[in-house]
């Protein structure tokens, strides 16, 4: 079956510690697994996506970072299904994120930080690529109590504040461009500068 691949990115300079925290638990209320917004109101509701993922990505030591949603959809559902995540993006930028969904993902994201720290490996991997950021030797401690404080009013003021305005915009990448109401078509990637115009 013919697949379309609309993938939203945007970039962002991020401090470490509590930045980065209130990053992640956004991106993954937004789009990250099967509990997060974008997955059940893509996969769940319209049955259009072999998945939906998003996530926060360090691009290099000087704090710029990729926050990235991205799903794999039916190619005749391709329409119905970016237009599902704009509007679950903008009820979640408007609105916000709720005590429960903070819950879950902070116990997730205390549940994946136990599981790293059970090995040798896991505990000199974090030391090391925090050093080298220039973290403290305590970062460990201090990312768990700085995940302990962090509240929901402040995970919403922070997604006004340092993400996109909707409505979404995406980038498609599928077999024809006929369904799609697009400002930019190219057949190459050598094209893409004429979409910066």
């Amino acid at each position: 079956r013919l697949q379309a691949l609309p993938s939203a990115k945007w970039f962002a300079t991020v401090k470490q510690g509590a930045e980065v925290q209130l990053y992640r638990i956004a991106s993954s209320t937004l789009s990250g697994g099967f509990q997060s917004r974008m997955y059940k109101a893509v996969r769940e509701k319209l049955g259009a996506a072999y998945g939906v993922q998003g996530g926060i990505y360090r691009l290099d030591t000087d704090g710029r970072h990729l926050f990235s949603v991205k799903a794999a959809v039916d190619h005749d559902r391709a329409v119905a299904a970016m237009a599902a995540m704009r509007e679950e993006y903008a009820l979640w930028w408007e609105k916000g994120i709720t005590q429960d969904e903070m819950d879950d993902v902070r116990g997730r994201m205390r549940t994946g930080r136990a599981e790293a720290m059970r090995n040798p490996a896991g505990i000199a991997g974090t030391l090391i690529n925090g050093l080298s950021l220039g973290r403290p030797d305590d970062m460990i401690a201090m990312d768990e109590a700085q995940l302990a404080r962090i509240t929901v009013a402040e995970v919403n003021a922070f997604i006004r504040v340092n993400l996109p305005r909707p409505p979404l915009a995406f980038v498609i990448v599928g077999p024809e461009n006929a369904a799609f109401k697009v400002d930019c078509v190219i057949k190459a990637v050598e094209e893409a500068d004429r979409c910066r115009q």
